[in-house]
């Protein structure tokens, strides 16, 4: 059925053979051999589920195939993680994709918390890119619940560890991690974006850097559909007010110079100007809510003179590393 082209004819008997396996797999005091088959048909029923999916939905009927396959491949991961099963991180992974693809990344939670469970082998035992996967997927979510130190953590693990001839592997880690980094204050080099295909963050990068935050408006309608499709949106929509506080510093910097002692006084006019002359149209409310918003995360020490129009800094540590930013 799967070579005449009809995607729900051919999912029904993939999905009636893992269940088969499933059993087998339960029953089988010594299920090693059945790892790669089980493996291989696991991803097979998932990929079958999907197109049958897309072909209902074409169709205008219920696509819920890989709804069905998701309470599949929880049997497998539930009797796994019971016998203590070699399969059950990747069959953890498959999970993984399968709930991504539907958006339902809540499901992941329960899947997370079976790692510290005693069932679970220990983790280190498991092929590296099988814990690679893991790691991506981990940082994924973490990403999405704006975790960014713990996303950091885990992307940069299977950054590590992942081998450095999987080019794509590579990239779709650095997709997020790259975001994840550029908020934690790290600003990773024009050379290494483009190296990895990461053309849609130079821009962003470079904005960062410099604090031209017109550049960075610029890049993010440019590539928004791409980041919207990525989930990263968000992120790097957070980005600007690194790019403000960039801005802010070296307005700081060249008040510095310019009325030396008094630095830690600036008036917001005068951020506004910087704003101006990089082709950003905005007025001073809408300044002093940006200021405002860098000293709530704690991007900038200091306190907003509302009535004066100005901002007062700390004359300890003003500008605080960016990983003390909260971003809760």
């Amino acid at each position: 059925a799967e070579h005449r082209g009809d995607a729900v004819e051919a999912y029904q008997p993939t999905v009636t053979a893992l269940t088969v396996l499933q059993s087998e797999y339960r029953e089988s005091d010594d299920a090693e051999w059945l790892m790669p088959v089980l493996r291989a048909l696991m991803l097979r029923a998932r990929h079958a589920a999907a197109a049958a999916d897309r072909v209902l939905a074409d169709r205008g009927g219920k696509a819920d195939r890989s709804a069905d396959v998701g309470q599949v491949l929880m049997r497998v991961f539930s009797e796994g993680l019971k016998r203590k099963r070699r399969a059950t991180l990747a069959t953890m992974n498959e999970l993984f994709k399968l709930y991504f693809a539907l958006n339902k990344h809540h499901l992941c939670k329960p899947l997370i918390r079976a790692r510290d469970s005693p069932h679970f082998l220990p983790f280190a035992s498991f092929p590296v890119a099988q814990r690679v996967t893991y790691l991506y997927f981990v940082g994924r979510l973490a990403v999405a619940s704006e975790r960014y130190a713990e996303a950091d953590e885990h992307l940069g693990e299977a950054y590590a560890r992942c081998h450095r001839r999987a080019l794509s592997n590579l990239r779709a880690i650095l997709e997020y991690w790259v975001p994840v980094r550029l908020l934690l204050g790290q600003v990773p080099s024009e050379e290494a974006l483009r190296r990895y295909g990461l053309v849609h963050y130079v821009g962003i990068a470079a904005a960062v850097r410099t604090g031209d935050v017109a550049r960075l408006e610029e890049a993010l309608v440019c590539h928004q559909a791409h980041f919207i499709k990525a989930g990263t949106y968000i992120i790097v929509e957070r980005l600007k007010l690194c790019a403000y506080r960039t801005l802010f510093k070296k307005v700081h910097l060249l008040a510095k110079e310019d009325n030396p002692g008094k630095e830690h006084q600036i008036k917001v006019a005068t951020m506004l100007a910087a704003l101006t002359s990089l082709g950003v149209e905005t007025d001073l409310d809408e300044v002093e809510c940006v200021l405002a918003n860098l000293v709530f995360r704690k991007a900038v020490r200091g306190y907003i003179s509302h009535s004066q129009r100005v901002v007062v800094l700390s004359k300890q540590k003003a500008f605080p590393s960016l990983s003390e930013i909260s971003w809760a």
